[in-house]
This record gives C-alpha cells, sequence and structure tokens, in this order.
C-alpha cells in the first residue's frame, strides 16, 4: 500500500488483492473465508476511491474482476446462493465493457452456470443461462468461450434428462 501511495496503480493493487483472496482460500479453505472477503472489500474500497477518468483504470473490467474472484470465494466455502448472486453481478459488470468485456462476461457467466447446475441443481435455468450466453459469445466471434459454455450445456442437458 505504501508503494500505491507513492506511485498509484489502482489496477494492479486490485488484481494483487484478488489473488490474496484466491491464495488465502488455496492455503486455509473456508477457515479462511473471512480473511479472503476482507481482501476484496478492500479491493472496493480502492475502485470507490479512484477519481473518474483515471489513465489505465477501467471500473466495469475491476469491479466485476472483484465480483468474479467473491463468487469464487464465496463458492469454495459453500455460501452458494451468495455466491451466485457475485458471479451475476460479475456478468452484469462485465457487459457494461460492451465488446471489450465479452470474454470476461462469458468466463463469470460459466462460473455462475456451475454455481446454479453443480451447487444449487438448477440445471433448466443455468442451461437457459448457458444457451443465451454462447449464443451471444458467437455473434461476438469468441468460438471457443462459445464451445466451452456448450459443452457445460450439453453436459447439463445430459445429467438433467437422466436424472443426476
Amino acid at each position: 500500500m505504501a508503494a500505491h501511495a507513492q506511485a498509484p496503480n489502482p489496477s494492479l493493487l486490485m488484481h494483487v488483492m484478488c489473488e490474496f483472496a484466491r491464495l488465502v482460500m488455496d492455503a486455509q479453505g473456508v477457515e479462511g473465508l473471512e480473511t479472503a472477503l476482507k481482501h476484496l472489500a478492500e479491493a472496493d474500497a480502492l475502485a470507490a476511491s479512484v477519481p473518474e477518468g483515471t489513465e489505465g483504470f477501467v471500473p466495469w473490467f475491476e469491479r466485476g474482476t472483484v465480483h468474479y474472484r467473491r463468487g469464487r470465494v464465496l463458492a469454495e466455502a459453500e455460501r452458494f446462493e451468495e455466491a451466485l448472486v457475485e458471479a451475476e453481478a460479475a456478468v452484469a459488470a462485465h457487459e457494461q465493457g460492451g465488446e471489450e468485456g465479452e470474454s470476461a462476461r462469458a468466463e463469470a457467466v460459466r462460473i455462475a452456470a456451475l454455481i446454479e447446475g453443480n451447487a444449487l441443481r438448477r440445471f433448466k435455468e443455468a442451461i437457459a443461462r448457458l444457451t443465451a450466453a454462447a449464443a451471444r459469445c458467437r455473434k461476438a466471434g469468441l468460438s471457443e468461450a462459445a464451445q466451452i459454455l456448450d459443452a457445460l450445456r450439453q453436459d447439463y442437458m445430459s445429467r438433467l434428462t437422466q436424472g443426476r
């Protein structure tokens, strides 16, 4: 933080805070949840303090990244409903980036669908989410992302029809 005070680089510092949250969960599991969430709250506070128009700072991307990481952290702690809310917030934030945000948006949709399908067993909702996102990816020229989303959709469709 001291280096940031001398030579501000909010995007890098926010990335570090998100990485700390990931590393805490990797090392401590559920016991590290509060520490991981604290790192993400610090990232939120930093984002809120960045003046509008700061060069190199893309607010929608930074917010989306923090929501994405918070969703993953909460999912690891098996707080699935909260995790889904954060994943959806990441999707919405990345959507604000227009074409630039499509790739990150697709990844946030994938995580939301994994939480929705695997953890919450809401396969129909996850399938609808994945169908729309894959079509959006194809339209944006993101064929690999569309294939990944389609594969997950197919898995959920199979599981739904087989009652698993």
